[in-house]
Parts: structure tokens; C-alpha cells; sequence
């Protein structure tokens, strides 16, 4: 069991700072994060920008240069990330590496590190017109395009994200997190610069560290960041709200297993409140625990309707989804065995056991994240939109006080609102 920790909170030049320093670490991870609100003529610039700042700086003028320098400081990265979180894009910057107190003859590594990210972020090498340069730009324009043809081929995620743009559409959350192919190849240096200069002026700026570290130096290191802007950019997502009439979606491809995704309002204020909680745990007694979920046991197990069927829960959004691999035969019965599990919730006909292992999952998941940075971060990167924030022990807490009527009452809050079907065949159909 890792060791309890506490949460680190300060500012540089104004911008928020937040950390976890234990020396039980080896490395030192420091991201900055910066979030906007999802715009659909800005989220493939926007995606781009950190893919180009992570290639170079003008001090460090190439890629090749930028790789034989992070190489020499004990194999160091410095990575490039974007997503979407609830109705907010989330772009980051990341320098990762050996903790000083590990190097060979202890050097100090750190500083270097830090500043190369301060760098990456304000100072990227530019062309004569003040652009990125047109070769980087190619490259990394490729690769982001690459990688939306790659989401297209996994069936499975391409679903998911088609589910949740037709639950959502109209909505922020609704946009692909990087952007359509056709808005990539349509960007040019000129917009991701310009891009890149709006999101240092008007982002809401988070810097996380995690590490063998120590939050004075990386203070001291990354000293300059606040020239970016104040870093108090807007922030928030809009629970979905739910539609009257279920809506259907079939659309069809190259798959011989047919994929279904059922998108539930779930009726919960995002948060860390108690019905949130409940929430959480309802999600994971139906099907998101491995093999002791309701799905896996009944509609999987015992009635052999998918190969795999599992939910999870969008706490920003008040969402949950189902998501299952089925034969075209079988999908009307598996849709109703799905929705005859969450009535067997909704009428509080569940064990005792039956809780204590979802409790137990969600526990596992809890002291899980703190064995490495990147789960702590990531933990508590998906709070920064709560008025309030949780560490993990907190957290574990407060699934063991939910009741078994908290979770019925959850599921009673559980309303169907979108199915989307990928099937076999050449049709469109919805309504």
C-alpha cells in the first residue's frame, strides 16, 4: 500500500501550481496544462500547437537535437498530449526524467529539464515571418491526421465517440477532441501560430508536478511561464441533458461483430458529492468491474449475448455509457437484457456482496494511481473542474459510506438516451 500523500498548492508568477513531492518517486514529471472551452473552428489548431512546441526551441533548433540532448540527460521525454475533458480541451506540455537525487554523481538534471519545457512553451523556433516552420508543421500536420485515420480503425473507440457526438450533439462535448481529418489538413502554419499565441494570452493555465522534487526549485526553474497571460481562462462543463424520446443511430462499416453503445443521462451533478459517489458505484456494480459486474455475469456469462459488455461513468457530463460487441442476431436482446440489469438495480435487488465488490473495485482503482506519477496527475487533473478536491484516500472513503439505497436511488436517476449501432453493411439509418 503506497504512502499517504499530501497535495502540494502554490503559484508560479500567478499560475496555478499544484504537486505531489515523496522521495519514494525516482523521477520528476512536471505538465502544464491548458485549458479552453471546445471550439469547433479552433479544436485542430488548438490539438496541434503542443505536438509542434515538443519538437524544438530556438535554443535547441531541431528534432534530432532536441532527442541527442533529452538522451543525454538520463533519457528524458518531453511529450506533446491533447483531449478533451467534459466540455473543455485540454492541451499539455510534459518533461519527464531522472530525479537529481538518482543521477550518476548527482547532478542536477531538474533545472535543465524545466527550463527546456519553459522554453518549449514560450520560445519554439519560428520562421522569418514568425510562423512555425513549414517542415515541422508538415510533419506534425501528418501524424495528427494519421492518428484520426488510426481512432477510425479501432471500431471499438470509434463507437464510443460516435455515440457521444450524436448523444450530444449541439453540445461542446459533442466535437472530436483533435479535430475532423478534413480540418487538420486544411490548417496551415499560420493558424496553428496564431493558435498557440491566443492559448498563452487566454487558457486557463495548471501546473502539476509529481515527483522527487522539490516546489521551490521547480518554482525558481520555470520562473518566466507567468508572461503567458494571467491563466485564468474559462472553465466548466454543462451536465446533459437529457432527450424525451430515446434516440437511434445505425450506421454501418466493415465489421463482422456488430458494436453497440447505450448512452444513459444519469441525472448527477458532476462533483464530489454523495450522489456522485453512488453514481460511481452504481456504474461499477452494473459493468465496470472486471468479472464481478451484473453485464459480465448475466449478459455476457450466463446468457453468452456479447463478447464484451461493460459500462463507465462521465462524471462532467452526468453520463453513462454501455458498451458492448454483439452478433447482428442478438442485438435487441442484449439492448433488453442490459436494460433488464439496471432495473434489477433500480428495484434495489442486489446483495450485500454484490456492493462490496464494486466498493472493492473502485477501491483498487483508488491505490492504484498513487504507484505512479502519471495516475496521480491524471486523478487529479479529471477534479480540476470541482469546486473541491479529493485524494485518493479521501476518495476510497467516501465509496465505503455509500448505502445500498443510495446506489437504488442512482439507478432510479438512470434514464436511456441514445443508441448507436455499427454494423455490417452499407446503409445509414437514425432517428
Amino acid at each position: 500500500m503506497s504512502m499517504p500523500h499530501t497535495l502540494y498548492r502554490g503559484d508560479i508568477d500567478g499560475l496555478s501550481f499544484r504537486g505531489i513531492f515523496q522521495s519514494r518517486f525516482k523521477t520528476l514529471r512536471t505538465t502544464v496544462y491548458f485549458l479552453m472551452p471546445m471550439e469547433k473552428e479552433k479544436t485542430a489548431a488548438r490539438a496541434l500547437v503542443p505536438c509542434l512546441l515538443c519538437r524544438a526551441t530556438r535554443r535547441i533548433p531541431d528534432y534530432t537535437e532536441m532527442g541527442k540532448v533529452l538522451s543525454g540527460l538520463y533519457g528524458a521525454s518531453l511529450q506533446a498530449d491533447s483531449g478533451k475533458m467534459g466540455d473543455m480541451q485540454l492541451v499539455s506540455v510534459t518533461v519527464s526524467g531522472l530525479s537529481d537525487r538518482c543521477t550518476l554523481n548527482h547532478e542536477k538534471i531538474s533545472h535543465e529539464l524545466l527550463t527546456i519545457l519553459k522554453e518549449a512553451i514560450l520560445d519554439p523556433p519560428l520562421d522569418e515571418t514568425g510562423c512555425f516552420r513549414q517542415e515541422d508543421f508538415l510533419q506534425e500536420q501528418r501524424q495528427m491526421i494519421e492518428q484520426v485515420k488510426a481512432d477510425y480503425n479501432d471500431k471499438r473507440l470509434w463507437s464510443l465517440r460516435r455515440m457521444q457526438q450524436s448523444m450530444c450533439e449541439g453540445e461542446p462535448y459533442a466535437l472530436p477532441r483533435c479535430g475532423t481529418e478534413e480540418e487538420i489538413a486544411a490548417l496551415t502554419p499560420e493558424k496553428v501560430t496564431k493558435a498557440w499565441k491566443e492559448m498563452l494570452q487566454t487558457a486557463r493555465v495548471e501546473i502539476f508536478s509529481v515527483g522527487d522534487g522539490n516546489p521551490d526549485d521547480i518554482r525558481q526553474a520555470l520562473h518566466g511561464l507567468g508572461m503567458i497571460g494571467t491563466g485564468k481562462g474559462p472553465m466548466g462543463s454543462r451536465i446533459h441533458t437529457p432527450r424525451d424520446t430515446v434516440r437511434r443511430v445505425t450506421e454501418t462499416d466493415q465489421v463482422t461483430q456488430a458494436k453497440m453503445v447505450m448512452g444513459f443521462s444519469t441525472g448527477t451533478p458532476a462533483g464530489n458529492g454523495a450522489e456522485n459517489e453512488a453514481a460511481k458505484v452504481m456504474c461499477t456494480l452494473l459493468g465496470g468491474s472486471a468479472s464481478q459486474s451484473r453485464l459480465f455475469r448475466f449478459v455476457r456469462e450466463k446468457m453468452s449475448l456479447c463478447y464484451y459488455c461493460f459500462s463507465r461513468f462521465q462524471n462532467l457530463k452526468g453520463i453513462m455509457t454501455v458498451e458492448c460487441g454483439v452478433e447482428p442476431e442478438n442485438l435487441k436482446k442484449a439492448e433488453e437484457a442490459i436494460l433488464q440489469q439496471l432495473q434489477t438495480l433500480q428495484q434495489g435487488d442486489f446483495t450485500e456482496e454484490e456492493l462490496r465488490f464494486a466498493k472493492l473495485s473502485l477501491q483498487n482503482m483508488c491505490r492504484t494511481v498513487e504507484d505512479y506519477g502519471g495516475g496521480l496527475e491524471n486523478f487529479y487533473m479529471s477534479q480540476i473542474q470541482y469546486d473541491t478536491m479529493r485524494t485518493p484516500r479521501q476518495e476510497e472513503q467516501a465509496i465505503w459510506q455509500v448505502t445500498a439505497e443510495q446506489v437504488q436511488q442512482a439507478a432510479q436517476r438512470v434514464k436511456l438516451d441514445t443508441v448507436y449501432t455499427l454494423m455490417g453493411g452499407e446503409t445509414h439509418e437514425e432517428n
